[in-house]
Protein backbone atom coordinates (compact mmCIF):
# COMPACT_ATOMS: atom_id res chain seq x y z
CA UNK A 1 0.00 0.00 0.00
CA UNK A 2 1.63 3.45 -0.84
CA UNK A 3 1.11 6.44 1.45
CA UNK A 4 -1.58 8.16 -0.35
CA UNK A 5 -4.08 5.05 -0.37
CA UNK A 6 -3.03 5.14 3.25
CA UNK A 7 -3.62 8.41 4.21
CA UNK A 8 -6.96 7.74 2.56
CA UNK A 9 -7.81 4.64 4.27
CA UNK A 10 -7.19 6.29 7.64
CA UNK A 11 -9.58 9.64 6.84
CA UNK A 12 -12.14 7.52 5.86
CA UNK A 13 -11.86 5.67 9.05
CA UNK A 14 -13.45 9.18 10.10
CA UNK A 15 -15.98 10.01 8.04
CA UNK A 16 -17.75 6.26 7.56
CA UNK A 17 -21.44 7.67 7.28
CA UNK A 18 -21.89 10.14 4.04
CA UNK A 19 -25.26 11.41 5.50
CA UNK A 20 -23.24 13.40 7.90
CA UNK A 21 -20.81 14.88 5.66
CA UNK A 22 -21.29 18.71 5.98
CA UNK A 23 -21.75 18.00 10.00
CA UNK A 24 -18.29 16.38 9.91
CA UNK A 25 -16.49 19.22 8.81
CA UNK A 26 -18.34 21.49 11.41
CA UNK A 27 -16.68 19.11 14.18
CA UNK A 28 -13.17 18.75 15.39
CA UNK A 29 -11.34 14.92 14.53
CA UNK A 30 -9.37 13.98 17.02
CA UNK A 31 -7.08 11.46 14.99
CA UNK A 32 -4.42 9.41 17.60
CA UNK A 33 -1.05 8.79 16.10
CA UNK A 34 1.02 5.75 18.03
CA UNK A 35 4.15 5.18 17.07
CA UNK A 36 7.20 3.26 18.32
CA UNK A 37 9.80 5.22 17.09
CA UNK A 38 10.80 8.85 17.83
CA UNK A 39 9.19 12.00 16.74
CA UNK A 40 11.83 12.72 14.32
CA UNK A 41 12.29 8.79 13.07
CA UNK A 42 8.32 9.10 12.11
CA UNK A 43 8.24 12.30 10.88
CA UNK A 44 7.86 11.75 7.00
CA UNK A 45 5.39 9.58 7.27
CA UNK A 46 2.95 11.39 9.90
CA UNK A 47 3.78 14.43 7.17
CA UNK A 48 2.44 12.60 4.95
CA UNK A 49 -0.57 12.11 6.52
CA UNK A 50 -1.08 15.28 7.07
CA UNK A 51 -0.78 16.56 3.26
CA UNK A 52 -2.72 14.02 2.53
CA UNK A 53 -5.93 14.91 5.31
CA UNK A 54 -4.97 18.41 4.13
CA UNK A 55 -5.73 17.36 0.53
CA UNK A 56 -9.51 16.27 2.38
CA UNK A 57 -9.42 19.33 2.72
CA UNK A 58 -8.66 18.78 6.72
CA UNK A 59 -6.64 20.83 8.41
CA UNK A 60 -5.23 20.77 12.30
CA UNK A 61 -6.25 22.99 14.26
CA UNK A 62 -9.11 23.79 12.23
CA UNK A 63 -11.21 20.53 12.00
CA UNK A 64 -8.61 17.97 12.84
CA UNK A 65 -6.77 17.47 16.17
CA UNK A 66 -3.28 14.76 16.19
CA UNK A 67 -2.53 13.52 19.25
CA UNK A 68 0.65 12.01 18.41
CA UNK A 69 2.34 10.02 20.78
CA UNK A 70 5.59 8.42 20.42
CA UNK A 71 7.45 5.06 22.43
CA UNK A 72 10.79 6.45 21.34
CA UNK A 73 11.99 2.84 20.88
CA UNK A 74 10.27 2.07 24.38
CA UNK A 75 7.93 -0.85 23.21
CA UNK A 76 6.68 -1.25 27.10
CA UNK A 77 5.37 2.46 27.22
CA UNK A 78 3.15 1.59 23.96
CA UNK A 79 0.36 0.52 26.28
CA UNK A 80 0.10 3.58 28.56
CA UNK A 81 0.59 5.55 25.11
CA UNK A 82 -2.51 3.68 23.75
CA UNK A 83 -4.77 4.08 27.35
CA UNK A 84 -3.58 8.16 27.14
CA UNK A 85 -5.40 8.41 23.23
CA UNK A 86 -7.93 6.63 24.40
CA UNK A 87 -8.49 8.53 27.26
CA UNK A 88 -7.95 12.20 25.34
CA UNK A 89 -11.35 10.53 23.10
CA UNK A 90 -9.19 9.32 19.87
CA UNK A 91 -11.78 9.21 17.01
CA UNK A 92 -9.41 6.82 15.52
CA UNK A 93 -6.06 5.16 15.92
CA UNK A 94 -3.21 5.51 13.39
CA UNK A 95 -0.55 3.05 14.28
CA UNK A 96 2.55 2.58 12.49
CA UNK A 97 4.33 -0.97 13.93
CA UNK A 98 2.33 -4.10 14.85
CA UNK A 99 3.59 -3.37 18.61
CA UNK A 100 1.65 -0.06 18.40
CA UNK A 101 -1.59 -1.56 16.93
CA UNK A 102 -1.37 -4.45 19.48
CA UNK A 103 -1.34 -1.89 22.25
CA UNK A 104 -3.92 -0.13 20.95
CA UNK A 105 -6.37 -3.50 20.08
CA UNK A 106 -5.99 -4.39 24.30
CA UNK A 107 -6.85 -0.63 25.19
CA UNK A 108 -9.82 0.33 22.95
CA UNK A 109 -12.66 -2.24 21.36
CA UNK A 110 -14.38 0.64 20.60
CA UNK A 111 -12.15 3.38 18.71
CA UNK A 112 -11.47 2.11 15.03
CA UNK A 113 -7.50 1.19 14.68
CA UNK A 114 -6.11 1.98 11.49
CA UNK A 115 -2.47 0.41 10.84
CA UNK A 116 0.21 0.71 8.06
CA UNK A 117 3.11 -1.64 8.43
CA UNK A 118 1.75 -4.61 9.80
CA UNK A 119 3.72 -7.87 8.77
CA UNK A 120 0.77 -9.99 8.88
CA UNK A 121 -2.44 -8.45 10.16
CA UNK A 122 -4.47 -12.37 10.00
CA UNK A 123 -2.02 -13.74 11.92
CA UNK A 124 -1.38 -10.71 14.49
CA UNK A 125 -5.56 -11.49 15.19
CA UNK A 126 -6.31 -7.77 14.10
Amino acid sequence: MDRRSFVLVAASALFVDPSVSEAQHARTHRIGILASGTASAERQRFDDVTRGLNELDYAEGRNVQLERRYAAGRFEALPALAVDLVQQKADVIVCMSTLAARAARTTSGSIPIVFATVADPVAEGF
